[in-house]
């Protein structure tokens, strides 16, 4: 029998040649590698959409008559963020297996130094606004008392002990950003660019915002782009722990010192900032975030992340 050369090595265990000459697979072309690509990160970004909502759904029904859920943003709360959690640990251990740390969601001292970094940048601007519409005169400072008698239909009024509150605002803050910065947005730059995604998650991001009471399209615009500069501060610092702490940061801010949080009233204190002054500065019943001050805050803090440099930039999923 005579060997082929061209499908077996001359030596005994060596693998198959390709040829004569033994020359290496030919790769797939460019365009092939960037088909799959695409198709594997919009496939698993896909996946982590309906599972996210399908659990998201699920948690909401079996939490509809839980007598310990006293509204419907602890309701939206605790739904959300065990959603978003299981949907993520369930894709990172199915197919290419990641870690947490792949998602920008390192562990330890980077965790706790990026999401302290966040909160006080969150903290700084929330400040900034609203004292800068104090001292302007655009909101003035009331009692809760006074101004619950005049509460308009249907506004949302939620007055929780500190820790609760507190405990709210971080776990809705982290499950907004797992579902909006996390594993889907990633998937997604893997498939197309950072600023495609980021720009399309974060007009989603607006637009879902959009039912919340007293929203305006100033109020909506901001949001989107509050969403540009988590997506920005995720990208440029290679850490979802940041954007985290500075959603958290600006969230916990507003309601602490009286504020209206994307037009949910909820007090932490016994005051509230009331806007007196025109809505284009004083953001009217949504909050800061309906102002143009919020436009400028966002662009200040795009250029404060822009001048830090990046505290690590380990590997990272779309990398």
């Amino acid at each position: 029998m005579t060997l082929d050369p061209t499908e077996y090595s001359p030596i005994p265990g060596a693998p198959k040649t390709t040829g004569p000459q033994g020359e290496p697979p030919v790769p797939p072309s460019p365009v092939r590698q960037r088909l799959a690509r695409f198709w594997s990160g919009a496939s698993r970004a896909s996946l982590f959409v309906v599972l996210s909502f399908l659990l998201w759904w699920l948690f909401a029904w079996a939490l509809a008559e839980q007598a310990w859920i006293e509204n419907q943003l602890m309701w939206t709360v605790f739904s959300l963020f065990p959603a978003v959690l299981v949907t993520t640990i369930l894709l990172l251990r199915t197919g290419p297996a990641h870690s947490f740390a792949a998602i920008c969601l390192p562990g330890g001292w980077p965790a706790l130094q990026d999401t302290c970094l966040g909160i006080a940048l969150g903290t700084g601007v929330g400040l900034a606004v609203s004292g800068i519409q104090y001292a302007a005169g655009w909101v003035t400072l009331n009692s809760v008392a006074e101004v619950w008698s005049s509460n308009s239909e249907g506004s949302f009024v939620w007055t929780p002990s500190l820790g609760i509150g507190m405990a709210v605002l971080a776990l809705g803050s982290t499950g907004e950003e797992l579902l909006f910065r996390g594993y889907g947005l990633q998937q997604l730059i893997r498939a197309t660019n950072p600023w495609f995604a980021v720009l399309g998650t974060s007009t989603v991001f607006g637009i879902m915002h959009g039912g919340n009471p007293d929203a305006s399209p100033v109020g909506i615009v901001n949001t989107v782009l509050f969403g540009v500069l988590f997506g920005f501060a995720l990208i440029r610092h290679g850490s979802l722990w940041l954007p985290v702490g500075m959603h958290f940061g600006w969230n916990a801010t507003l309601a602490t010192i009286g504020a209206n949080v994307s037009g949910l009233r909820i007090r932490l204190a016994g005051f509230e900032l009331v806007p007196s002054g025109p809505a284009i500065w004083s953001g009217a019943d949504y909050g800061p975030e309906a102002s143009l001050l919020a436009s400028f805050a966002v662009a200040a803090a795009g250029f404060v992340l822009w001048k830090i440099p990046p505290l690590r930039q380990g590997p990272r999923l779309w990398d």
